[in-house]
């Protein structure tokens, strides 16, 4: 567990702390072996009433320019709050399929086939429609 107020926040913290470690690594080393490590980030919040929540899974995906860069999959976008105090909003789902659902299938976990299915049928249908105009 860390403590961060982004998904973003999250890498530059784990960066902080491997490099107040005595052993000396090169800022650069640290940032490749992060990258390689971790495939996704889970960001939860205390909400307004008190709840806590997911509220943003990123993959990480690479590097833009000497920077870990991280792709959102998911966001919880908040919308008010109903006659209860209950914050209210909804999960958005980006036109994005991680690197890392393809790991997962490779494993044989299928719980995610239902989301991201449709999304890769659709690129399908629409790369081959474009192929054959």
């Amino acid at each position: 567990t860390l403590h961060a107020n982004s998904c973003k926040d999250a890498i530059h913290r784990l960066e902080a702390m491997i490099l107040m470690d005595t052993i000396e690594i090169p800022v650069m080393a640290i940032r490749e072996y992060i990258e390689s490590a971790i495939d996704l980030v889970v960001e939860t919040k205390r909400l307004a009433d008190g709840r806590r929540k997911v509220t943003n899974i990123s993959e990480v995906v690479g590097f833009d320019k000497d920077e870990i860069k991280l792709q959102k999959i998911f966001e919880f976008t908040e919308e008010g709050i109903d006659d209860d105090n209950k914050v209210l909003g909804e999960f958005v789902l980006y036109n994005y399929i991680p690197n890392v659902y393809k790991k997962i299938k490779t494993r044989g976990i299928v719980d995610l086939d239902d989301i991201y299915e449709p999304i890769i049928k659709k690129k399908n249908k629409e790369a081959k429609e474009k192929k054959d105009k």
